[in-house]
């Protein structure tokens, strides 16, 4: 099994609302990242969790501090079929600057998140049904070398092309062994009620992609959420609307540290 080198910790991955027929959202038919060109897509990894149960998300740096991702990727996954999620504290989660997490020359940095910040109330599956499943992390220290990417301020038209990028599984079937390398995949614009979009094409995301970005042109138009059916051509894939969370994500960009 792969390890997250420096962690010390087994990697495996949160299939969030699996249990209630959904998974959370590597990329199916991408291309590997390398170099730096997509450096801003950050992985975002719960080291206070087991090795069983141990959770890995992806991220878009969007400013000097500040990481955006899915709102499940900081709640962890209630126990024993209980329904009510748990937060997770800011200094369990690492932020990880590379293209693979398996491997020391794949990882260029890690930061520390010194808060988070998302939609009120406690995540639950009702969030991923109304596109209130998003985040925002902010980290102690300012990304360096890196060009956050810039927020969508509109929901995209139909048919736009856009690119996905992730650090799941490139194999559906396997357990965790393809997921920990960033992929980056084509896919198009289907369809959006304002506050969640879906896509259509070549590539598809799956578990560990969950917080990724969905991106039109340089912007960032959506956050991978979930998807119904699986991780393939006929299941259904589901990004938050980032036009429709503004607020939260203009607060944290204002951030300055103390």
């Amino acid at each position: 099994m792969k390890r997250i080198l420096g962690l010390a910790l087994l990697l495996s991955i949160a299939c969030t609302g699996e249990q209630y027929g959904l998974s959370s959202s590597n990329i199916i038919n991408g291309t590997p990242a390398t170099g730096t060109t997509e450096n801003w897509t950050v992985a975002v990894y719960n080291a206070g969790l087991t090795s069983e149960n141990a959770g890995l998300c992806s991220g878009t740096v969007i400013g000097p501090h500040v990481v955006l991702t899915a709102k499940h990727c900081i709640y962890s996954e209630p126990s024993g079929g209980g329904r009510t999620w748990e937060e997770v504290p800011a200094h369990d989660l690492v932020v990880i600057e590379g293209t693979d997490l398996t491997t020391s020359g794949g990882v260029v940095s890690r930061r520390f998140v010194r808060e988070w910040r998302s939609t009120s109330g406690a995540y639950t599956d009702r969030d991923l049904g109304t596109g209130r499943d998003i985040a925002v992390l902010i980290v102690d220290e300012p990304f360096t070398g890196i060009t956050p990417r810039g927020v969508g301020r509109t929901v995209p038209a139909n048919g736009s092309p856009a690119t996905i990028v992730g650090f799941g599984r490139t194999n559906p079937n396997d357990a965790v062994e393809s997921s920990g390398t960033k992929y980056v995949g084509t896919t198009s614009i289907a369809g959006s009620d304002g506050q969640r979009i879906q896509t259509i094409g070549e590539s598809w995301t799956c578990q560990g992609d969950s917080g990724g970005p969905l991106l039109v042109g340089n912007n960032v138009v959506g956050v991978t959420s979930y998807g119904v059916g699986g991780c393939g051509s006929n299941s259904t894939h589901i990004f938050v609307a980032v036009a429709a969370h503004l607020d939260l994500i203009d607060d944290a960009l204002a951030f300055v540290p103390p």
